[in-house]
Formats: structure tokens, sequence, C-alpha cells
């Protein structure tokens, strides 16, 4: 709980510090990129041991398809509650209502946008050079190629044992790394948070504007699905309390906000999980790598209500249909995210879904 508080008090006080000395707090960010490395470092091993050795220790692959069917169910489900919460609440706060008519059209940006995204969302499943992509901090090639991978040695019974054993080790011993580079957490959480504030201290005196509107409905809209709608999912599917899964995730919940990525944080998610939540360690093999590249209710949420706050800006009313299409394709983005959404491709992505619907934006 110490550790908890400090990582907390650590995140804070460095985005303050990063308002207050921007020149400091980008002085030392190598510290704070060195948190993050120390993290990816045990990123790679962990995910690809924790799923080898989860789902050939499934054995009937009967099971895995079922487990894999209700893991992907579950993740259309929270997705898409996800997007309906973004588009009601973009409706009732409309927060680029007031600022009518400042976008212009462009069909060429659209198209474009439309033909990159498709094209990176696949080579995101299936990449050309994965030893490139992992460097470039895309993993979801990497999960599928350990997914596929474990399946192969679930169907050879005995003689893969040697090689599950030999990932077990690898896993268990990334496990034991985690705590070791959580002490440095509060440190490397106040370095990096200071470090980003810093990068564009402007920016928060800039929240008044329609951009603060904007975050208001994203946080509004995170702050429902996270406190009302998969505290509920818990509750109904396992009748687990919410409180005791938050605590035992804590720390993953403060490295993923602190560092801006669920991806680096998974080692500490991992563990909160397997370690101390119990869970078993085949289930959390499948589901927590995967849903960590895939499940990203908080990614599909912001691409609806930036793409309808674009509308707004354009002035453009969308018909129920427009919606439909606006959230399924949202879905179908987050879902590849991981590889695709970054701050280069973002405005690409939200042109890509203005075009979708036949109101193209330009995107520069």
């Amino acid at each position: 709980m110490i550790l908890v508080l400090a990582m907390l008090l650590g995140a804070v006080l460095g985005g303050l510090l990063g308002y207050a000395a921007p020149s400091f707090m980008l002085s030392v960010a190598v510290i704070g990129q060195l948190f993050i490395g120390a993290l990816k470092l045990i990123l790679v091993p962990l995910i690809v041991s924790v799923i080898v050795v989860g789902i050939a220790s499934m054995g009937d692959l009967r099971r895995l398809g079922r487990a894999s069917r209700l893991t992907i169910l579950y993740f259309l489900g929270s997705s898409a509650a996800a997007v309906i919460v973004g588009i009601c609440l973009t409706y009732i706060i409309k927060p680029g209502q007031a600022y009518a008519n400042t976008v212009t059209l462009s069909y060429e940006k659209a198209n474009e946008a439309v033909n990159t995204g498709i094209s990176e969302l696949f080579s995101a499943f299936a990449p050309i050079n994965i030893f490139q992509s992992i460097a470039q901090g895309h993993y979801l090639g990497l999960v599928v190629l350990s997914i596929l991978f474990g399946a192969v040695l679930a169907t050879m019974g005995k003689r893969a044992r040697v090689v599950v054993d030999f990932f077990k080790v690898i896993s268990e011993a990334a496990l034991k790394l985690v705590p070791v580079v959580l002490y440095a957490a509060p440190v490397g959480l106040f370095i990096v948070v200071g470090s980003a504030i810093a990068t564009d201290p402007d920016s928060i005196t800039q929240l008044g504007g329609n951009l603060g509107w904007l975050g208001l409905t994203l946080l509004s809209g995170i702050l429902i699905h996270g406190l009302i709608i998969l505290p509920l999912i818990l509750k109904l599917t396992s009748g687990q309390l919410p409180g005791r899964l938050a605590g035992n995730l804590s720390s993953a919940l403060i490295t993923a906000f602190g560092t801006g990525s669920s991806v680096v944080s998974f080692p500490v998610t991992y563990a909160g999980v397997i370690e101390k939540h119990r869970v078993d360690n085949r289930a959390g093999a499948l589901v927590l790598p995967l849903g960590t590249m895939i499940n990203l209710n908080g990614t599909a949420m912001y691409l609806s209500i930036a793409a309808i706050f674009v509308a707004q800006l354009a002035g453009v009313s969308l018909s129920m249909v427009d919606l439909v299409i606006l959230g399924l394709l949202s879905i179908v983005l987050s879902f590849g995210a991981a590889g695709v959404v970054s701050p280069v491709t973002g405005p690409f992505m939200l042109a890509m879904l203005m075009g979708a619907i036949n109101y193209p934006v330009a995107t520069g």
C-alpha cells in the first residue's frame, strides 16, 4: 500500500513540477525513459512465455476454441458498451457545437486515411518483420504468433513437455523481476509524467476551450465505463467485489496512467491478476496479453467521441445509420489500435471514420 501511495504521489508531483519547472523536468527525462525501458525489457519474454505455457497447458484445442470465443465475445461486448456510452455523452455534452463550421472537408484526405488505416490494421496482426514491429512497440503480431505456437505445442503431448517447462521457467523469472522494477516506480512515474507535461505546459491552459469540453466528455465516459459498467460485468459474471480487484491492480492502474500505455504496464498487470488476485494462469495467459493488445475500450470510446466532435465542428448532422457505422468501425479500429493509432496516425483514423460515413474531413 505504501508503494502504491508513493507511485500516486510521484505522478502528481511530477505533473505539478513539469508545469512549474519544465526545463528541469526535460533535463532529467532520460531517467524516465530508463524506467519505461525496464518495463519493456520484461514485456517481451513475459508475453511469449505466459501465452505459450497457458495455451499449451489447456491440452484440448476444443477447450481453447471455446475460451477464445468467449474472450472475443467479451471484448466485443465491452467495446460496444464503451462506444455507446461515448456516443450518448457526446450528444449530451455537445463539446464541438459551440465551435461549429471550423473544419473543412476533403475527400482526398479521407480516401488516403481509409487506405492507410486498413493497411496498418492488417499489418498489426501479421507484420512482415516481427522484430521491427516489436522494436516500434507493436506487440499484437507477437501475441498472435505466441498463441499459434502454444496451440501447436498443445497437440504434441509429452514431446512438447521440455519446451513448455522452458517457457514456464522464463515466465516465473520475468515475474520475479516485476517487483524489482516497481521499487523504482515512484521516481520513474515522477519523471515520466513531469517530462510529458513539460513538453507542452501551455496545453494545460488551453483546456478551457473546445478541447476542454472534449476532454470532459471522454473523462466522463471513462469514469462511467470503469466505475459502473465494468464492475457490474464483474459482479454479474463472477460474483466478485470490484473493490478487491481494483486494490490488487492499483499498481498496474497507476503505472498505466503514468506511462500512458497499457502495453508497457502489462508486466505489472499480469503480476497483479495472477499473483495477487489468484486468477488461473491458463485463463490469464489467453485473456490478459490478447486483451492488452486488442481490448482497448478507451480507444474505441475516444474514436467515436472524437469523430462526432469533428462532425459537430463541421456543422454536420449524423443519422442513426451513420452512428451505427461509426460505432462498428470504432470497435474494429480499436482492435488493432496497439499497432495503428498514434499521435501521427490519429488524425488519419478520424478522417477514415468520417470518410466511411461520407463526411470526409481534412487532416491538415
